[in-house]
């Protein structure tokens, strides 16, 4: 996994960029390090030909595939690149975690066969 995350910094732009290059089912914990509200996110299939992939994201600092249920789960179509926007935020008051899997079952822990990749805008 490499994550990346940018604060803009700024008081007219408070927003955290999150990037995740490898999003697997291993997951990437509390990617914003605590409580966010998210505007935006980017979902990156595109490598996978063979199959679509479920995005599961976590109100959880945390999550363990067998026994945490997912809060969202996104599914993002074979080769393709999903870009979501959240007008209003979507609030997550602990923070966000994240997986991606081959299929939809809650605890699911079968990995992309390639890479997927995350770009999450929160404030």
């Amino acid at each position: 996994m490499a994550l990346t995350t940018t604060p803009l910094g700024t008081s007219d732009f408070p927003d955290i960029i999150a990037k995740e290059t490898d999003t697997d089912e291993v997951g990437t914990a509390d990617l914003f390090d605590g409580a966010i509200s998210l505007h935006s996110m980017v979902l990156d299939n595109s490598q996978n030909s063979g199959h679509n992939t479920f995005f599961k994201f976590y109100n959880a600092l945390s999550a363990t595939a067998a026994s945490t249920l997912p809060n969202l789960v996104i599914r993002v179509e074979q080769s393709v690149s999903t870009t979501v926007i959240i007008a209003d935020g979507l609030s997550f008051t602990t923070g966000v975690t994240i997986r991606a899997v081959k299929d939809e079952d809650d605890t699911n822990n079968v990995p992309p066969d390639s890479l997927a990749a995350t770009l999450l805008v929160g404030s």
